[in-house]
């Protein structure tokens, strides 16, 4: 007879005992379904939510190594600043498409002529909120009648990281020239529309900011900013011209629900003036050499320059994490990668615990499997005994009896995993959703970028990332693909096929005459 037509009448004359097996193998199943689709839909969820981030990281400083070190030597330790030579290292790594880093200038370069950008219309046209946005832009002007300060930002990369990164947009003009990167001499900005509108200028026209140094001895803490810009402080000047080689406006839209940081950086943006960093060195170095000859007692408050807003573009978002391996080969103890992930970080804690929790639900099941259906088997075989004992008498080959068994046991279990496959799946979303939902109910409206609050901040430099959590659910979703099947079927065939040969083997080692004469097995 057949193997396969034998083991069809043997499950139909033992349907009663086949519900048993169906039942234990759907519960497994179930289990293992729900554990891989939820495993599955938080790896998609992770990218997802990755795809969604700016492709930038920088570095900053890791202030808790920093103060370990300090509290047990108790000095700082050598070479603690960023070097261009470690930023350019880490620039040319494979994963990242530009760089670049700039030298900052605030309260350095100011004009008698010059106005910031003060129109509140930019950024709110209702009434209440003009007063606010007018004061923050107040904030950012010097408080000093007929004198304003500019913040200058020299750039390494001729590109300009800030228009590659989305930033800011180029409405007008152009870029850097590499020769004009190269050349300090070669006074050259991009400046803001708003800027330009501001002091009545177009592209192609030429501004001109005095490079100042005022000093006053700082230990009188009631000088006010008003007290130090004034002419008898002023050490070294002179003046600096520029021409506006490129206009640009920030990215960011200035909407009724727009985050007050973005604002910020929206007015900062704007105010911003960009030049290549060797026309910031080659303007500064006359009044560190004028210094060092006429006022060698504050020469030290100009020795060298601070590198900041380290960007790195990279070419996928799907890079930050290789990224951050690769960098940290080239950076110190008191420096690591830091980037945007921490966005969606209240749903990645929680997808975090979910994803322990499935791997735990797995293993769990692959070991229930193990012993539950070995053991059923065990009795099954027994219950059997003279049927197995009869086919050896009557020559049948025991890897035919081995085959009947699995063939009988994969019969049943197949129409049990499928069913249990759709099945887990459903549950899975269900309690999944539902546990996300839970977890996240303590965040209100949006979550919003952790900085650092140090050199290389984003909020700083003008990035940021908000997620709300509406947003982080609409990304999240349960649902079958090729990588889940296959995970489920490869699992739970293996486990029925391991938990019945292994019985199996050790049951037909007795010989036919051991089983019929004794009338037991084992």
């Amino acid at each position: 007879m057949h193997l396969f037509f034998r083991s069809w009448i043997s499950i139909k004359r033992q349907t009663g005992k086949v519900l048993p097996l169906f039942l234990i193998v759907f519960l497994l199943g179930l289990m293992v379904s729900s554990a891989l689709s939820v495993s599955q839909a938080i790896n998609r969820t992770d990218e997802r939510l990755r795809q969604q981030l700016p492709a930038i990281a920088t570095v900053i400083m890791d202030y808790d190594a920093l103060d370990e070190y300090i509290d047990i030597h108790g000095s700082n330790p050598d070479g603690l600043s960023m070097t261009p030579d470690i930023i350019e290292k880490i620039g040319n790594l494979p994963y990242v498409r530009l760089f670049d880093y700039a030298v900052l200038a605030r309260y350095a370069f100011f004009s008698q002529d010059l106005v910031l950008p003060m129109d509140p219309s930019l950024y709110s046209e209702t009434p209440i909120l003009e007063e606010v946005v007018l004061e923050q832009l107040t904030s950012m002007s010097l408080p000093v009648e007929g004198l304003e300060t500019f913040l200058l930002k020299g750039v390494y990369n001729y590109q300009v990281a800030d228009i590659e990164a989305g930033l800011i947009t180029l409405i007008e003009g152009r870029t850097f020239t590499e020769g004009e990167m190269e050349n300090g001499a070669n006074h050259v900005a991009l400046v803001s529309q708003a800027f330009t509108h501001a002091n009545d200028l177009v592209l192609g026209d030429v501004f001109t900011l005095e490079s100042s140094v005022y000093y006053v001895d700082t230990s009188n803490s009631s000088l006010q900013d008003e007290d130090i810009f004034q002419d008898e402080h002023l050490v070294v000047s002179q003046e600096v011209e520029f021409e506006i080689v490129g206009i640009f406006t920030p990215t960011a839209e200035m909407t009724e629900d727009v985050h007050w940081l973005d604002m910020q950086s929206h007015m900062l943006s704007n105010a911003r003036i960009y030049v290549p960093m060797q026309t910031m060195q080659s303007t500064f170095y006359p009044l560190i050499e004028e210094i060092e000859v006429y006022h060698p007692e504050i020469q030290l408050m100009f020795d060298g320059f601070s590198y900041q807003d380290v960007v790195f573009v990279l070419y996928d978002p799907l890079y930050l994490e290789a990224f951050s391996l690769a960098a940290a080969e080239f950076l110190s103890d008191f420096w690591m990668v830091n980037d945007l992930t921490n966005a969606f970080e209240p749903i990645s804690a929680s997808m975090q615990t979910m994803q322990q929790i499935a791997g735990y639900i797995v293993l769990g099941a692959i070991v229930a499997a193990l012993i539950v259906l070995g053991l059923l088997m065990m009795l099954f075989l027994r219950d059997r005994k003279e049927e197995m004992g009869i086919y050896l008498a009557l020559g049948e080959h025991k890897k035919n009896i081995i085959g009947q068994m699995i063939i009988e046991t994969a019969f049943i279990s197949c129409l049990s995993i499928i069913i249990a496959l759709f099945a887990g799946n459903l549950l899975a979303s269900h309690i999944s959703e539902a546990m996300l939902v839970n977890d996240l109910a303590i965040y209100e409206g949006v979550t919003r970028l952790d900085t650092s609050g140090g050199t290389n901040d984003f909020n700083e430099m003008g990035f940021a990332m908000e997620l709300s959590v509406d947003e982080m659910l609409e990304a999240y979703s349960v649902s079958l693909d090729a990588t889940t099947i296959l995970w489920f079927f490869g699992i739970s065939v293996g486990m029925i096929l391991l938990s019945t040969t292994i019985p199996t083997m050790y049951i037909l080692k007795l010989n036919p005459k051991d089983i019929l004469m004794k009338g037991s097995i084992g």
